[in-house]
């Protein structure tokens, strides 16, 4: 809501609570392990939200924007049929380091840039915390690794940062 207000966008507030809720009452949750089960409700969130999004710019005849950012989309951070879904992606091509450039350059105000990215999917929840490294390492290994084809060694050595971790990032 704060960059909504701070851009002068329109907009409202759709609570996915009830749609969540009976999903969780009516699936068999029984018949699975618990292990997936917060990250499966996560994404059941995110795709509610694109069913609703979906549903406000067919009813006022719009598309839907999508808010994904080069860096998710090679780590693969998106929710199919969630957030992944949408009609044009305007910031895509740009790593999340430079979507923060570039919001900087909008004068969009500093609690937004520097707040923690999260999909607020559960309490405590972050991009970060779920990726294990910070955006600047990971958007520094991408660029490395994609942008300028550097082996895994290659670009832990020119970073300082350990192989493991450009390996978890490239898993």
């Amino acid at each position: 809501t704060d960059l909504a207000e701070n851009l002068g966008v329109k907009y409202d507030i759709i609570k996915i609570n009830p749609v969540i809720d009976s999903i969780e009452e009516i699936f068999p949750w029984h018949n699975f392990s618990d292990e997936n089960r917060r990250i499966t409700t996560g994404n059941v969130m995110a795709r509610t939200r694109m069913l609703l999004l979906y549903l406000v710019a067919n009813m006022d005849r719009r598309i839907v924007l999508g808010t994904g950012n080069k860096t998710e989309i090679l780590l693969g951070y998106t929710t199919k049929y969630g957030d992944a879904a949408c009609d044009i992606l305007p910031i895509g091509g740009l790593y999340k380091t430079q979507v923060r450039q570039f919001a900087e350059f909008l004068e969009i105000p500093d609690r937004i840039i520097k707040k923690k990215p999260s999909a607020s999917l559960w309490k405590g929840q972050t991009d970060e915390d779920e990726l294990g490294a910070c955006y600047e390492d990971i958007d520094r290994i991408l660029y490395l690794l994609i942008d300028k084809n550097y082996s895994m060694e290659k670009t832990a050595d020119k970073l300082s940062l350990p192989v493991e971790l450009i390996g978890d990032i490239t898993r």
